[in-house]
């Protein structure tokens, strides 16, 4: 094979855009066979029209352009496509020999500079090379037809009269002050839209030199222009569906093993970063976070409370230090603070339950960062069972509360006793303790009925609210039935299980059947009623792990796509065509990964010979190629935004060159074993690449008729 590249796009000034709209034009240049017309519609190359040759006397070069295109079977348009969709078919010649006349002698060198027909002038000069602090300008050198007064080809006037350039200094003025400005930072998502900042000052170059003193700082107000953005939108393009998480539920029991519960949807973030939910189909089933795990706060089997630790509160305390164990009686009103007994542990991991829930910290009660619990200004609704947690149960307090003064309000809630006659003449002593003891009871029937009704009523959400208040006096947990067999009538369409839940409460030591909404409000999330399954006989989807993105094929500009293998297998590691799995959760294959690595850049190659040792020595040519940096892989058209290095230039000789000969019209005769076995054959008489035995080997027509040429 021979080590060339060619770009193929529109070298030496030629158009690089075919005329799309005419489809005899794209069918009549079509380069290889369109006998099948079943085929219309597969890629093909196409090429263009010859450019004029490079040269108007002598040896010169042709060339054309070459693009792969499709018809669009909807509309019949024809469509560009990258050329590696081409790759596979015979490539058609892009540069060609052509001579339009043959050059002229030179002229006769006795001849006086003023009577030669062809004289050297100084023409126009150029534009100054630098506008600030000194340039240079050049006169244009032209080869002038005396008689006519017309510019011509370099090759009509005399070499060996040239004159030198000639050059002058101009623009010698300070340089205005201008925006100066940073490369754009890395885009702040791989997807969705993001944003990439740079650095904008005002700045006045002091110095031709590229160093950090070659530039000064200046105000914002200095520079007279626009200011520049310093911010743009970058990554516009969609991201592919991605698991979305909620939060975690609290765990479903307040002791041994339990579960939590979260939400988990598909989602995808549009080129404007816009999140819209998919179905769950279109993300990858093997990636898909759990919804349920098991959770454990310790053995139910808790510290026993010292029953000799029994604490009565002193009426003139306003605050109280509290340990764990035992039952304290404290009067409403007081703040308390309760230490957690846990050594050689992270105390801000600490955490607090009442009665079983989890206490979340507000302004009234809080776990401060030592982990001890704080409550402010203590009210009756705080009493309950308090209990500390670390990795496992600590201890635990009960605090009842009483209150303070007695409320003459409350009183009136009592039933009033009854006072004897004044006949009697006697005076019934009433005691605090009794009306606060008939007040009690009078509440607690209250409360009870309340519940009750609160229990029995349809699904409100003002009647959940009350019954949270009520959370210590009853306890709600879903009864969860067995799953039921697989039901799965084929193999390619997934079976499911399904399980009966219902919702009870247990109040004052009966349990009730209630409502669903009371444990959800009360309890946890509502565990699934049935879930996915497939029979032990079926096969099912299994999936290899993803490519690494750093190694994978760049598809765009920061974008690869990783790969990844899909099999259907039974469970003994049999596999199985991929008909037999259900094909709605087949895994995805292939998916689009942010690889910083794949950028393009033009490659280009050494220069080649000049098409001509007489006359002006011709063209000289190179290959340009745009690759990826990192791999060096062909890039297609990823970098028509970059500068495109110049592919052709006139040679420019040391010394002046023989004058060319008429070049022959017939052809050397060929030996008929000496045949050129290579497609990029006819670019060596344009690079004199014959040097290497591989080539001659390969192009052996076309490198004796360079070696001929020679002499």
């Amino acid at each position: 094979m021979l080590p060339l590249l060619l770009i193929l796009s529109a070298p030496l000034g030629v158009s690089a855009f075919l005329d799309w709209n005419d489809r005899a034009y794209l069918d009549g240049n079509t380069f290889g066979s369109m006998d099948n017309h079943n085929d219309w519609q597969a890629p093909r190359l196409v090429a263009g029209e010859w450019s004029t040759c490079s040269s108007t006397c002598g040896t010169g070069v042709m060339s054309r352009t070459v693009e792969c295109v499709a018809v669009n079977p909807i509309s019949s348009a024809p469509i560009k496509l990258p050329m590696s969709e081409c790759q596979d078919q015979e490539q058609p010649k892009l540069f060609e020999s052509c001579e339009v006349r043959s050059c002229p002698l030179q002229e006769d060198s006795k001849l006086s500079e003023d009577e030669a027909p062809y004289q050297w002038r100084y023409g126009d000069w150029t534009q100054c090379s630098a506008s600030c602090l000194g340039g240079k300008q050049k006169a244009a050198l032209k080869c002038i037809q005396v008689s006519t007064g017309k510019s011509v080809q370099w090759s009509q006037c005399d070499a060996r009269r040239r004159p030198p350039e000639k050059s002058r200094p101009c623009n010698q003025h300070p340089c205005p002050p201008f925006w100066l400005t940073s490369k754009y930072s890395d885009c702040s998502m791989s997807c969705g839209s993001g944003t990439a900042r740079r650095s904008v000052k005002c700045a006045q170059t002091v110095s031709k030199t590229d160093g950090a003193d070659a530039h000064i700082v200046l105000r914002d107000d200095r520079c007279h222009f626009k200011k520049p953005q310093e911010t743009e939108t970058c990554n516009v393009v969609a991201c592919p569906a991605t698991w979305v998480t909620a939060q975690w539920t609290e765990c479903s029991r307040s002791c041994d093993s339990g579960e939590r519960r979260r939400q988990v949807w598909c989602e995808i973030r549009d080129s404007r970063g816009k999140t819209q939910r998919r179905p769950d189909v279109e993300c990858d089933a093997n990636t898909k976070p759990q919804t349920v795990e098991v959770c454990s706060f310790g053995s139910c089997s808790r510290p026993e409370l010292l029953s000799n630790r029994v604490f009565e509160q002193n009426a003139e305390q306003k605050k109280l230090t509290l340990g764990i164990g035992g039952v304290a009686t404290l009067y409403q009103g007081t703040s308390i603070k309760i230490k957690c007994p846990a050594k050689k542990f992270d105390k801000k991991k600490i955490y607090w339950k009442k009665n079983g829930k989890k206490i979340k910290n507000d302004a009234h009660i809080k776990v401060s960062a030592n982990g001890n619990l704080r409550v402010f200004h203590a009210r009756m609704e705080d009493a309950g069972v308090y209990e500390c947690f670390t990795d496992r149960l600590q201890g635990n307090v009960t605090l009842n509360f009483k209150y303070r003064d007695f409320p003459a309000s409350r009183v009136d809630l009592a039933p009033k006793p009854q006072i004897p006659s004044t006949k009697n003449r006697q005076r019934v002593q009433v005691s605090k303790e009794d009306v606060l003891r008939e007040q009690a009871s009078v509440l607690h029937k209250m409360n009870v009925s309340l519940i009750e009704a609160l229990l029995t009523a349809p699904n409100d959400e003002k009647a959940r609210e009350q019954l949270r208040k009520y959370g210590n006096e009853l306890v709600a947990r879903w009864d969860i039935g067995h799953w039921s067999e697989c039901r799965q009538k084929t193999c390619h369409v997934a079976g499911y299980q399904a399980r009966g839940i219902s919702c009870k409460v247990t109040f004052h030591g009966e349990i009730r059947n209630v409502d669903n909404s009371i444990c959800e409000s009360l309890a946890s999330v509502r565990p699934p009623e049935t879930r996915p399954c497939h029979r032990e006989d079926c096969p099912r989807w299994e999936a290899s792990q993803w490519s690494e993105c750093s190694s994978q094929r760049c598809v765009s500009s920061m974008l690869a796509q990783k790969r990844r293998n899909v099999t259907c297998r039974f469970t003994n590691g049999t596999s199985v065509d991929i008909q037999h799995c259900d094909i709605t959760n087949r895994p995805a294959t292939t998916m689009d990964c942010p690889n910083q690595n794949c950028k393009a850049e033009w490659r280009t190659s050494d220069w080649g010979s000049c098409s001509s040792e007489c006359g002006t020595g011709g063209v000289q040519l190179r290959l340009l190629s745009c690759v990826w940096i990192s791999s060096g892989r062909p890039a297609g058209r990823n970098c028509e935004q970059m500068r495109r290095p110049h592919s052709a230039r006139a040679c420019v000789a040391d010394e002046p060159l023989p004058p060319c000969m008429p070049t022959a019209s017939a052809l050397y005769q060929r030996d008929a074993s000496c045949q050129d076995q290579s497609r990029f054959c006819d670019i060596i008489k344009l690079f004199h690449s014959c040097d290497s035995l591989e080539v001659r080997q390969k192009c052996c027509s076309t490198c004796t008729f360079v070696e001929r040429k020679k002499f």
